[in-house]
């Protein structure tokens, strides 16, 4: 990432594909590492943005083709792809 946004009009998709995991948990597990995010259990602030409550999750971030498992049950497997004027390549 060079920190400069393509400029607005350009059509050229990055060749880059990023995968999003979504994992249910009820206890600790050993986690790799890698970008990941997990439940919050506190009170939503901001009304406006559903959040579900009384679940555990897990969600992982990595380039596709380097996506590492988690030894827990997955929900949800995305595989997405920047847009053309993405920061992400």
């Amino acid at each position: 990432m060079n920190g400069h946004r393509p400029p607005i009009g350009v059509s050229d998709q990055p060749s880059s594909r990023f995968a999003i995991s979504i994992y249910s948990y009820d206890a600790p597990t050993e986690l790799p590492r890698m970008t990941l995010l997990e439940s919050e259990h506190a009170g939503n602030t901001y009304p406006a943005l559903p959040v579900r409550t009384g679940e555990n999750v897990l969600v992982s971030f990595s380039r596709a083709e380097a996506q590492e498992s988690i030894a827990l049950p997955r929900m949800q497997r995305l595989r997405l792809e920047p847009t053309p004027r993405s920061l992400l390549r």
